[in-house]
């Protein structure tokens, strides 16, 4: 496809993951299949064996430090591009934050008006 972003996972501890996979499993099995990161939202001891099970990965198979190394690449670089970016976003001013919030209540308004018609039949 030629995707070069970031590729993450879902939060690997919800039901469907954990069901297929230990979380460990599935995060050397997201990485080897060209994923970047493992989202694991919830327990602590799951990002440490999820970590450790990675790591014993890459000293064994040269071939998962090879996928490895690719990810870190790509999230170094990702990491530079956004520092980057953020250098060059300005903070608003407070006279753009309220136009913004205006216009933004306005849509709302509309939104709720439409619905409101459309309740009506009209």
């Amino acid at each position: 496809m030629g995707y070069r972003g970031l590729v993450l996972s879902d939060d690997l501890e919800m039901g469907g993951a954990v069901q297929a996979a230990p979380v460990e499993e599935a995060a050397v099995r997201h990485i080897r299949a060209g994923g970047d990161l493992c989202l694991i939202c919830h327990h602590e001891e799951h990002v440490i064996r999820a970590f450790e099970t990675l790591q014993r990965a890459v000293d064994a198979d040269a071939a998962f430090r090879k996928r490895a190394h690719e990810s870190v690449v790509r999230v170094l670089a990702f990491k530079k591009r956004r520092l980057e970016i953020k250098r060059r976003v300005r903070t608003p001013t407070a006279a753009k934050i309220r136009a913004l919030s205006r216009k933004l209540w306005e849509f709302g308004e509309q939104v709720r008006l439409a619905g409101i018609r459309r309740q009506a039949g009209t």
